[in-house]
């Protein structure tokens, strides 16, 4: 293939992403004269290509990569190991880092080898590493013959413009956290002024003076948090020897120390040809830039003790030792404690605090006035079509607003966010409030801002920016850590964690905040590395903000929506601090916890427990069971490790108290602390497990909720432990994966082994851990139940396809002679999924209701008996009891003839068998059919059937009443006889709703044709309206119950039919019964639909589905009536009849 051929085929996608397609010919020919002059190899040429055309301006960087390779040895650089791929991820990021590479283009060769190998110089180097290779530079050059001050400046810059393209390489590809990146940064800067610092000393002639000089980091740089373009913020001290002792002052070691601080500060920040280290602001000292520039140990406590401000408290939380004699800065540290961290409440700080975050508020709005201006000339970006009545109303109820997850490695992913719960069902925030007359008008251009379009918005001091999320942190801080000493931490993330901890925020307010944070620097660092520029301001133009997008690996829409989403949620908590209704239940910002119980209860000797006051401590933390609670907890208090033991340190007692706070919050406490007492004594003496908790208050508090939740998910945690590591201490584990994600994953799983039964095993424990992952997230509130139920139905259908390929390679084994066997995807066999797995909605513990079905052929040589053999061995490997526990009960009785048919039946006996026997509710059942298995083809012929048997088939005249016969029969047979409610069975249960819309399914199914997804507003309806995959559609022919539902409400919309009835509503109806329906299941298996009837027993229920407070089964009883109510109604509108 040459050159024209190669381009041709990628010349369309060039021309269409950039402006000026001329331009794109000109590059080509510049790069087909590097082919013919031997700078690329013709093989790089579609690698070339295929790579630009990722980034987000390809023809910026195919030039950037042709200048590069156009300068003396660029192109022996490109033609190294990883070279070329490792240039243009950097390159297209942005004319900084490009022009880096052309600058010193040796960067390139270090960069590709780390990256290429995974070596130091890729995966993170440690500050130690860091200032050898620094000193040893610093040492050779001087030894050659160089000036010590033109060495030292000269590898300064060298070691930051490396490290800094090394660290945002690793960002880029999301190999490494905002966290871990701001880490690295601020090593980077540290190791340059340890370093400034021991070469400024030796260049004054005094290496000594080292000993009596520090540098203390403020703020980022304190915090570990530093930005790539970030300033330093430093503060200059000196021991009080150099300012009291006699010979000192006669020596004039002073005016050397204040040398000292001038010549660190130029090392770092005086511009040279090599560019400069950090740029340096010193105003954060005693009187700023009046003040001196190197202040004694004793003046500074001096100036502290006696004119600091609130402010400079906040500035002192993040300081530490950068350079320098670090026990300089302890010593400070020690004597401003008192000031730093006050042991009473100062009112007057909290007024201060107040008119500080009135000055971060204004300066917001101002911010905000510069970014609207900057969209006044943007082109209208929102969609004119007109939206319809009902697909507002579905919007409302049904939409979702994207968002965006963080793993531990700090990858972004896609995540579904709820809707703000309403105070009524689970007291969760409400989110913003209209303003009231009382409120300042601050407060409205606050929403203005807040609600105006990402386009030019500051990521920094913008509404709802980083800005917001420091001071909410920093004024907790400010307040509480006097007496709290787990708050003296200098990071913001760290902060949060510890807020989280000690009960100062809420599990929500904390999410939203950590996510937001690593979202906006994310962004933050893509802004200014692009041209090293000290921005925060994202770009106001359409194609500014579609390349920002693009170097975030993201879709712009998705980009945008998740800056609205999380600069709103960012806003709305900031608004709420130091409001009085900020402590109600609607909006806990800051959440009321219970210290004094805790302390009573974990101050206390184990064999003192039981006394009077500590029971009722433990009553008033909401045990119901205080003596059993104080025996567990004495068991816990007398091992010898844990975080309850004796001889537990610091950090293991607060996460001690931290534990059992969480189980006194969770939806049954009791059970919460005895799974958990039980879980400790399986884990032991693991340290390494108990400060993977104390790391992670998110995953230890929804471990403890799920232990408190559900004793099926705490049986399958407590029978493998190590599951906790997979799901909580994993940087891959997703809230929701795609079946061929889930099909990928468990065949990487299982390559490599051989043994048939060691495989069925693998599959076994795959479905063990995917069914918790699902169930983890369910329960806490990270995805929606059509959200979970359809994650089920596509494990079962993985499960499904592997099981099978298992048992066909084993029977095949046995065959006799050498006839070909075909693969598996070619073989005339069937899996039909029916019921809720057709509809891909089963919840934990369903059955599978599947058919099997073949198409004879006599080339292959099988005979009937070989398809049965296999449809046995598939259903008993999927049904059978192992130590993994069983993966499904199957039941094929939806078979022609039910349990008197033949358990596998030829696709012309299944027709025939509908043409001619089949009853109304086999008619019915086809609804929800889907195929799973088989041929396309055939697959699709059966599909065709379903569609002719179900929607195309004579109504009798009497389908109502017969539809309505069978359901009382159903009702009789399995309902609860009125002593409980059954949420499936009983009047206005799920049953109903099913048997309501497969009636309408089945009368208007001919009539009716199925929804267009653009036409039916599908992108905002999410998560209910779009497809659930092959096979199953949008529309009133939908095998899922709720697709359907939203399908008729549209028809009815567009006047295609008149029901008289409300089906978004029923919809909604229809997913809380199937919320209930999962905190049911999830709790035991075995339990029936039926609510509970004891008062605590619905009480946990109701709390495990978010109700709040004493009277939560009183609220969740008086709901399901309600909604029981309105469903029957529904019925009898349909069917005329009431039930």
């Amino acid at each position: 293939m040459n050159f024209n051929a190669i381009a041709q085929e990628y010349l369309p996608a060039l021309r269409a992403r950039t402006d000026t397609p001329e331009r794109v010919d000109t590059l080509l020919t510049r790069l087909n004269l590097g082919v013919r002059e031997g700078r690329f190899a013709l093989a790089q040429v579609a690698e070339i290509l295929a790579g630009v055309l990722q980034v987000a301006d390809p023809a910026d960087t195919l030039l950037y990569l042709l200048q590069f390779s156009e300068e003396e040895g660029g192109a022996r650089r490109l033609a190294a190991p990883g070279a070329l791929g490792v240039f243009i991820i950097l390159a297209g990021q942005g004319e900084h880092p490009a022009h880096l590479l052309q600058r010193h283009p040796d960067d390139l060769l270090y960069l590709a080898e780390g990256h290429l190998n995974q070596q130091r110089n890729y995966v993170g180097r440690g500050l130690e590493s860091l200032l050898d290779e620094l000193n040893a530079r610093i040492d050779a050059g001087v030894a050659d013959g160089r000036a010590l001050e033109e060495v030292a400046f000269a590898e300064l810059r060298r070691l930051k413009r490396r490290e800094s393209l090394r660290i945002y390489l690793r960002e880029v590809e999301n190999a490494s956290s905002v966290r871990q990146t701001a880490a690295e940064i601020a090593n980077l800067a540290q190791a340059c002024l340890e370093v400034a610092c021991v070469q400024g000393a030796r260049l004054l002639g005094r290496p000594e003076l080292v000993e009596h000089f520090c540098v203390l980091g403020m703020g980022k740089l304190g915090g570990t948090e530093l930005n790539f373009s970030s300033d330093v913020d430093l503060i200059y001290i000196c021991s009080n020897w150099i300012c009291t002792d006699p010979a000192a002052l006669d020596e004039g070691l002073k005016s050397k120390i204040d040398q000292l601080g001038r010549w660190v500060t130029r090392a770092m920040s005086e511009a040279t040809d090599e560019g400069y280290v950090f740029r340096v602001d010193l105003r954060l000292r005693p009187d700023g830039n009046k003040g001196g520039l190197v202040n004694s140990v004793g003046a500074m406590v001096n100036y502290y003790l006696n004119w600091g401000s609130t402010w400079e408290r906040s500035a002192l939380i993040k300081a530490r030792a950068v350079g320098g004699n670090h026990a300089l800065a302890d010593a400070l540290f020690e004597e401003l404690e008192p000031f730093m961290f006050r042991r009473y409440l100062d009112f007057k700080v909290i007024d201060e605090l107040r008119s500080m975050k009135e000055k971060i508020d204004r300066n917001a709005h101002v911010s905000a006035i510069v970014g609207l201006k900057e969209q006044e000339v943007l082109p209208q970006l929102e969609p004119t079509r007109p939206v319809s009545a009902l697909q507002s109303r579905m919007r409302k109820k049904l939409g979702r607003t994207g968002a965006l997850r963080r793993s531990r490695a700090g990858k972004v992913l896609a995540k579904e966010v709820r809707p703000e719960p309403s105070a009524g069902s689970n007291g969760g925030n409400s989110g913003a409030k209209a303003p009231t007359p009382s409120e300042p008008a601050e407060a409205d251009q606050r929403r203005d801002a807040r609600d105006a379009s990402p386009f030019g918005w500051d990521v920094k001091i913008g509404v709802g920016g980083i800005r917001e999320i420091e001071f909410f942190v920093q004024a907790l801080q400010l307040i509480h850590c006097g007496t709290r000493e787990s708050l003296r931490v200098r990071g913001t993330l760290e902060a949060l964690d510890r807020l989280l901890y000690v009960g100062l925020i809420t599990h929500e307010d904390h999410r939203c905040l950590a996510d937001a944070y690593d979202l906006f620097r994310r962004v933050e660092h893509r802004i200014q590395m692009e041209s090293d520029r000290q921005s925060h301001r994202l770009p106001a133009d359409v194609d500014g903000f579609q390349r920002l997008a693009q170097r975030m690996l993201m879709d712009e829409d998705a980009l945008r929506s998740a800056l609205t989403y999380s600069r709103e949620k960012v806003a709305v908590i900031f608004e709420r601090l130091f409001r009085d209704s900020a402590k109600t239940s609607r909006e806990p910002t800051v959440r009321e916890s219970r210290p004094s119980e805790l302390v009573t209860v974990m101050g206390v000797s184990p064999e003192r427990l039981f006394d009077p006051v500590v029971l009722d401590s433990l009553v008033a933390l909401g045990f119901r069971r205080p003596r059993q609670v104080a025996g567990q907890v004495q068991v816990l208090r007398e091992q010898n490790y844990g975080p309850f033991g004796l001889r537990a340190g610091t950090e293991q007692s607060q996460l001690g108290r931290y534990l059992l706070q969480a189980c006194a919050s969770a939806p049954d406490p009791d059970q919460a602390l005895s799974n958990w007492a039980r879980l400790s004594a399986i884990i032991g003496d693991r340290p390494s497990f108990y400060g993977m908790l104390f790391e992670n208050p998110h995953a230890t508090r929804l471990l403890v909720h799920v232990l408190g939740s559900s004793e099926f998910l705490a049986s399958i945690i407590l029978r493998e432990p190590n599951i906790i590591d997979y799901l909580l201490g994993s940087s891959t584990v997703a809230v929701v994966r795609e079946r061929d994600e889930m099909a990928d994953e468990l065949a990487r799983r299982l390559s490599g082994i051989k043994d048939p039964s060691h495989r069925l095993g693998r599959v076994r424990r795959f479905h063990q851990e995917e069914v918790l992952r699902i169930a983890l997230h369910e329960v806490a509130g990270a995805c929606e139940i059509e959200v979970s139920v359809r994650q089920l139905s596509m494990l079962a259908e993985v499960l499904i396809d592997a099981v099978l390929g298992e048992v066909y390679a084993n029977l095949c084994e046995g065959l006799e002679g050498d006839r070909p066997v075909p693969p598996l995807e070619e073989l005339g066999f069937v899996v039909l999924a029916m019921g809720k797995l057709g509809g891909r909605e089963i919840s934990i513990g369903s059955d599978l209701d599947i058919v099997f079905i073949y198409e004879p052929d006599d080339t292959l040589g099988f005979d009937p008996s070989f398809y049965m053999r296999l449809a046995q061995r598939l259903v008993r490997n999927l049904s059978s009891v192992s130590a993994q526990g069983k993966m499904y009960e199957v039941d094929t009785r939806l078979r022609p003839s039910g349990s008197q048919g033949t358990l596998v039946v030829s696709l012309d006996a299944f027709r025939e068998y509908h043409a001619m026997h089949a009853d109304l509710w086999e008619r019915q059942a086809m609804v929800r059919a889907r195929a799973l298995t088989g041929p396309p083809g055939l697959r699709r012929r059966l599909m065709a059937l379903r569609q002719k048997i179900a929607f195309e088939s004579e109504n009798p005249a009497d389908l109502a009443r017969a539809m309505f016969e069978m359901r009382r029969r159903i009702s009789r047979e399995f309902g609860s006889a009125g002593t409980s409610f059954d949420i499936k069975f009983d009047a206005g249960g799920m049953v109903d709703v099913e048997f309501l819309t497969q009636y309408l399914q089945l009368y208007y199914g001919r009539r009716v044709s199925n929804i267009d997804g653009a036409e039916a507003g599908r992108a905002e309806v999410d998560s209910v309206a779009q497809r659930l995959g092959e096979g199953v559609v949008f529309g009133p022919r939908s095998q899922n119950t709720m697709h359907a539902l939203a399908g008729f409400a549209e028809a009815v919309e567009r006047e295609e039919i008149s029901l008289g009835i409300d089906c978004l509503q029923l919809l909604e109806d229809y997913r809380m019964l199937r919320r209930v329906e999962a905190r049911l299941r999830m709790s035991d298996l075995r339990a029936s639909n039926q609510l509970p009837t004891e008062v605590e027993e619905l009480n946990i229920l109701a709390r495990r589905l978010g109700f709040q407070g004493g009277s939560a089964g009183e609220q969740l009883r008086t709901e399901l009536d309600v909604l029981a109510e309105r469903v029957s109604l529904a019925l009898e509108a349909v069917l005329g009849q009431s039930p």
